[in-house]
């Protein structure tokens, strides 16, 4: 991902943030790479009564908006207005633990006829 962003850097002034996340938003560029599998890793939005649970290794329950079992790599677009959101992430790595990264893009979208 990082020779990537580095590659984005030449899509010129008409995208000066040149942020990969940001152009694919923005549908500029029509995909992002996929890392190859390395670990997997499972995810779940939640409140945070049900963060709280699973923290704690006890039962919770998630949105059913968007989550994933043993992925590597997702990229999606997510349109919600929770005004409680938390993320529970499950890195199912067997014998060295992998890092997870995890990067957000927010956009406003706003009515030019208003």
């Amino acid at each position: 991902m990082k020779a990537f962003d580095a590659s984005c850097a030449t899509v010129g002034v008409l995208y000066p943030s040149a942020n990969p996340m940001v152009l694919y938003g923005m549908k500029a560029i029509s995909s992002l790479p996929m890392v190859p599998p390395a670990a997997p890793i499972s995810y779940h939005f939640m409140d945070t009564p049900n963060s709280n649970a699973f923290k704690s290794n006890q039962q919770y329950s998630f949105y059913t908006f968007k989550s994933a079992e043993r992925i590597t790599t997702e990229y999606s677009f997510m349109i919600n207005h929770q005004t409680d959101l938390n993320l529970g992430i499950t890195n199912e790595s067997s014998n060295t633990p992998q890092d997870v990264q995890v990067r957000v893009v927010a956009f406003a979208i706003e009515d030019k006829g208003k």
